[in-house]
């Protein structure tokens, strides 16, 4: 066996890299203000990045990863950063947060001017304020491919998407893709863009304001832009499932491709109803829900509606493979268009 000699070069290095340890390390570790503590008696230091969908991120300063925690296997919290702390009532508030010493079941967020009690199960949401602008974004993106060997198909979807939380307001972007390619056939196309934005008020109110934009072959669509708003309320928030319903009214102005000679253009204007379903307290899977119902003021008789459901297993941090349905349905269209546009979908992707 071999053994290098210790060189006044390696004695150096070595010196240095101790007296980094010796230094750097309190330092996090004195940084790292929060504790939390498990019902197990686990205890765990570190920054509290966030809690939410039922789960309490921390970033120790001895792991090069963040823990993520189930919230109720979590008897204690304590820190003195300051958070936006959200309840399932909808009720915000900013402030530090600690477990009651004598009931773990009851926590304390304690702002400047006031302190609220919450129960253990009915806070929902945690983000620390000084996360900036990068902290309170999140995003995504997912890609799909098949092959069919026997007639050349070749079908790729992705999809992207980057949100944005405040503790008054909240806007999201989404966008889908999907080209279906035939050695024989034509290539179908679909692509759609949709945003909105919400502000929020007591009791779980929120105000909404929506946008979107689908290309579809199938439907015979070059451009369906449609813009709205309305109001809507979370039924219910807590931390295994959020439902909400929502409902108002947009302008719809469609612009058609190959369409039947005697079919213009339209422009329409609509209201719609809708319900939104996730569920975040399966295991390793997310199950994401929404339809809507969007009936015609201006033209006698017809409705759309839009169906989606995704669920999605987090594979390893970050990494996820997704199986997603959308349906997209007119009772009117235009020309010997389909009232029908479906897609299934299958991925991986990556979030933050």
């Amino acid at each position: 066996m071999f053994v290098s000699p210790l060189t006044p070069k390696s004695i150096l290095v070595l010196l240095c890299s101790i007296m980094f340890t010796a230094l750097i390390l309190p330092v996090r570790l004195l940084a790292a203000s929060d504790v939390v503590i498990m019902k197990n008696g686990d205890r765990i230091t570190g920054d509290v990045k966030k809690l939410n969908n039922g789960d309490l991120e921390i970033d120790p300063p001895y792991s090069g990863t963040n823990f993520i925690l189930e919230w109720k296997q979590v008897e204690r919290i304590e820190s003195k950063a300051t958070f936006i702390a959200q309840t399932s009532a909808g009720d915000y508030v900013t402030g530090s947060v600690r477990t009651d010493p004598e009931d773990s079941n009851q926590v304390f967020v304690e702002g400047e001017t006031e302190v609220l009690p919450v129960e253990h199960s009915e806070l929902v949401y945690l983000k620390p304020v000084d996360e900036g602008f990068w902290g309170r974004l999140s995003a995504s993106i997912d890609f799909g491919l098949s092959l069919t060997k026997a007639d050349g198909t070749r079908q790729m979807n992705t999809r992207g998407t980057v949100g944005y939380l405040t503790e008054d307001w909240s806007t999201s972007v989404q966008v889908d893709a999907l080209r279906n390619v035939r050695d024989d056939a034509d290539t179908t196309k679909r692509s759609e863009v949709a945003g909105d934005y919400r502000y929020y008020f007591a009791g779980n109110w929120f105000a909404l304001g929506t946008a979107s934009f689908l290309q579809s072959n199938e439907l015979q669509l070059d451009l369906r832009s449609t813009v709205g708003g309305g109001v809507g309320n979370y039924l219910v928030r807590n931390n295994r499932w959020l439902f909400s319903a929502q409902g108002g009214a947009g302008w719809t102005n469609e612009n058609y491709i190959d369409a039947d000679p005697t079919a213009a253009d339209r422009t329409s204007g609509e209201g719609f109803a809708g319900v939104e379903l996730n569920v975040f307290d399966i295991g390793s899977v997310d199950i994401l829900s929404s339809f809507t119902v969007i009936p015609s003021f201006t033209e006698s008789g017809r409705f759309r509606m839009d169906f989606r459901t995704d669920f999605q297993w987090e594979l390893i941090k970050n990494l996820f493979f997704r199986v997603g349905f959308t349906d997209n349905y007119d009772n009117s269209p235009v020309g010997d268009a389909p009232s029908n546009d479906w897609v299934f979908s299958t991925s991986v992707g990556w979030s933050k």
